[in-house]
């Protein structure tokens, strides 16, 4: 019995297995947390040497050791990969993740089109961008599934239909900013 209701979290998925996705999980938050760290210390400018600035500074130098933890992106693609050679349902596990979404929205059918093509033929020469397609699909997936519909559209459109920067605050001019971050506030 849980000690707090948090209503703006997906409900857990138990069908999931959890053995063929987890590289995916640390690759994902390996490629974002730098931005993150970056924004955040850019956000201090001039304000260097203060007790916040070494707080935030502690953290960035930190930020690499979430991928290290798990291993290179490299060796995280790659046990992608020999997840979906030595399971024969690895594929479909994915898939039962995404499937739930299609046909929701254009972004996130054509990249879960162009998934489906790569788990076909997984190599290691595309393992990256196997591992990368895999968490941006799931992601979109989720996101229509659970979240709002402007977080689902803001999502498939920035980050599966490419209408997006590389740093965080990117979104697209027609973003409802206001309504994300309602969104992402509790209660």
């Amino acid at each position: 019995m849980g000690t707090h209701e948090v209503p703006n979290q997906p409900p857990p998925l138990p069908e999931l297995d959890l053995f063929t996705t987890d590289p995916v999980l640390p690759m994902a938050v390996e490629r974002h947390d730098a931005g993150w760290a970056i924004d955040q210390l850019q956000a201090f400018g001039q304000r260097v040497g203060s007790a916040e600035v070494a707080e935030w500074a502690v953290l960035f130098r930190e930020s690499p050791l979430n991928a290290i933890c798990e291993g290179s992106g490299n060796v995280i693609a790659l046990d992608l990969l020999r997840a979906l050679a030595k399971e024969p349902g690895a594929s479909d596990a994915i898939r039962s993740v995404v499937e739930p979404a299609l046909g929701a929205d254009a972004a996130l059918d054509a990249a879960a089109a162009e998934l489906d093509v790569m788990l076909a033929h997984p190599d290691e020469g595309s393992a990256r961008r196997l591992i990368e397609q895999t968490a941006l699909v799931m992601q979109g997936s989720l996101a229509v599934q659970h979240g709002s519909a402007h977080l689902a559209d803001a999502f498939c459109t920035s980050r599966l239909g490419g209408d997006w920067g590389r740093m965080f605050g990117t979104l697209p001019i027609s973003s409802p900013t206001d309504a994300l971050v309602a969104d992402a506030l509790p209660g």
